[in-house]
């Protein structure tokens, strides 16, 4: 489908402005962008949780794997 119009989609929810991933940066985004790309990993007890990376190392400085 062509078209002349932006298409915007809001990396690890648009993380520019406030906190990766959370409600409450997808609320501060809601009415700018089209749709919201999110990282959901399974736990080992069979949780979700939502987090971009494999470890927490970037965001909180600790080199663990989330499992």
């Amino acid at each position: 489908i062509e078209s002349n119009k932006l298409f915007c989609i809001g990396h690890r929810g648009g993380a520019w402005e406030g906190p990766e991933n959370t409600i409450e940066v997808f609320r501060k985004h809601d009415n700018l962008l089209h749709m919201f790309e999110l990282d959901v990993c399974l736990t080992k007890d069979k949780r979700l949780v939502v987090h971009h990376d494999s470890t927490l190392t970037r965001l909180c400085g600790k080199n663990l794997l989330i499992e």
